[in-house]
């Protein structure tokens, strides 16, 4: 039988974590079911009627190609969004990790652009990438290319992919070099003594224990990315046409421009879906228990 102490101490640890619970269900669980509940009707938003249509909103999810297109989008910028993210985040944190002086301000500084306003980055890009009088292509200029049209058909979902890694590039370094920093020197100490490689250090010692925090980085990336909508709506709102438009925004536009709010509902369940089968992959191949030594 538990003792008295250890009755107590579980006491307490419900009690301390019966506010989280009571939050997650009523900001997170009660919409999640509301948004599934509609998934099944045809609902304006606008009145209280609405009509049962069973799995008439998937089924026309799905033979949307719209949809599609938007899907690919997502595609394109999550993957994006996930490689030069977490590589450049992770160069960035192995280059400061080595660097005594800095890493304070550094940490300071790389917050500004996560914590500014998307409106605002997206008003000073859109400046940045205007093909006349744009600073971007005044540089591509002096350097003898061709101007780009950053916003165009072709481009514009590559280009909010560029404002979302420079907004948030900052951010991820510093979760992993604070993940960097929590693993002892005396392994690395070890290993220089025992003759291995920069290389080899970095594979057989920092990968296996920064492996929690990169589970959580690359987690948080994949979240972030897939359900972007701030970037999309204030930089292209989603155009030219549906260039650049994600599943996010065209929820978005489905439910609150064209009223259709079952049919949002299956497209942001469909999404929430998605996202958590592809974060439990991840957790399968990249949250493994961290390597004993």
């Amino acid at each position: 039988m538990a003792s008295k102490s250890e009755i107590k101490r579980k006491k307490v640890y419900y009690f301390m974590i019966t506010p989280f619970f009571i939050l997650f269900t009523i900001c997170i669980l009660i919409p999640i079911g509301y948004a599934f509940y509609i998934s099944f009707f045809r609902w304006s938003g606008v009145t209280i009627e609405s009509t049962f249509v069973g799995l008439e909103n998937y089924i026309d999810m799905f033979s949307d190609p719209l949809f599609w297109k938007c899907a690919q989008n997502t595609v394109i910028f999550t993957a994006g969004f996930l490689l030069l993210t977490t590589a450049l985040s992770l160069m960035l944190a192995l280059a400061l990790n080595k660097i005594m002086r800095g890493t304070v301000l550094f940490r300071t500084m790389s917050f500004i652009p996560y914590v500014t306003s998307s409106a605002v980055i997206a008003i000073v890009w859109r400046l940045m990438f205007d093909h006349a009088y744009g600073v971007l292509n005044i540089i591509l200029e002096s350097l003898g290319l061709p101007r780009v049209l950053w916003l165009s058909k072709d481009m514009a979902i590559y280009s909010c992919l560029l404002v979302s890694v420079w907004q948030n590039l900052g951010y991820y370094t510093v979760l992993l070099l604070a993940g960097l920093q929590t693993i002892p020197d005396v392994y690395y100490d070890a290993a220089k003594v025992d003759g291995a490689g920069g290389g080899v250090i970095f594979k057989e010692i920092t990968l296996p224990l920064l492996k929690p925090t990169l589970f959580m980085v690359i987690a948080l990336e994949t979240l972030s990315s897939f359900f972007v909508y701030d970037i999309v709506y204030t930089l292209t709102q989603g155009g030219p046409g549906y260039a650049s438009t994600t599943l996010m925004y065209y929820l978005y536009r489905r439910g609150f421009i064209n009223f259709y709010f079952g049919y949002a509902s299956a497209i942001g369940i469909f999404l929430a879906a998605i996202g958590f089968i592809v974060v439990m992959f991840q957790r399968r191949y990249i949250g493994r228990p961290v390597a004993q030594f």
